[in-house]
């Protein structure tokens, strides 16, 4: 039984469950807020770069 358990029902990866969910919240994202995201965690920009670039407030 345990043999047939662990053929057919594996653990998950936990690493596979958090990239689902990361890319599940980002397809709730609109356009400008995944602009953000690329630019700060893609280019390391900082928030007042950010802000200038898209032409929007920092906050």
């Amino acid at each position: 039984m345990e043999n047939w358990l662990d053929r057919n029902y594996q653990a998950p990866v936990y690493s596979d469950l958090i990239h689902a969910a990361l890319i599940a919240a980002e397809n709730k994202l609109d356009t400008q807020e995944r602009q953000v995201l690329q630019l700060f965690y893609g280019h390391k920009l900082n928030e007042q770069q950010i802000a200038t670039q898209l032409d929007i407030t920092q906050s």
